[in-house]
Parts: structure tokens; C-alpha cells; sequence
């Protein structure tokens, strides 16, 4: 249910945010909330742990960044900061 992001960015008074799973459920629930939210939420990642035809089907789902273990996590968030500072 799209609601709990919802929820969760208005809790937090957050600008963005990002959603961490391993399940085509827990995808959805963010392509469904940004579908819900039509540009007056917060934005939200979709990042996956997954591999092989697992992690190329997410891919072509929408997903915004795929890790193959959740302790890559890090990096791929340092990646995004590094990232935001040279715009």
C-alpha cells in the first residue's frame, strides 16, 4: 500500500527518501506510491537486492538502483551524495 510512504515521508518531514527490499512486492509498493503521489510527495528510490535474472527483471520494472547484497549499501549511498554535490 503506497500509504505507508506516504506516511513515512510526512512523519519525517522528509524532502526524499529511499526504500530498501528484496521482493517484486516491495517494488511495487514504491512505483505504486510514486503513481499515487503524481509529483506532491517526496521522491523516493526504489533500491533492490538482487542478482542475476532476478535483479535484470527489477531493472526493467523501474528500479532505481540494484545491489547484489545489502552491505553494498553504503557505497551506493555515498555514490548518490557524491553525485548530488557536483550539480
Amino acid at each position: 500500500n503506497p500509504a505507508a510512504l506516504t506516511l513515512v515521508a510526512r512523519q519525517l518531514q522528509t524532502r526524499a527518501g529511499f526504500y530498501v527490499g528484496d521482493t517484486a512486492d516491495d517494488l511495487a509498493l514504491v512505483l505504486n506510491y510514486r503513481a499515487s503521489a503524481e509529483g506532491t510527495q517526496p521522491p523516493f528510490l526504489a533500491i533492490m537486492i538482487a542478482s542475476g535474472p532476478e535483479a535484470d527483471i527489477y531493472r526493467q520494472r523501474g528500479a532505481d538502483i540494484i545491489l547484489s547484497q545489502i552491505s553494498e549499501l553504503p557505497a551506493a549511498l555515498a555514490r548518490l551524495r557524491d553525485a548530488g554535490h557536483e550539480q
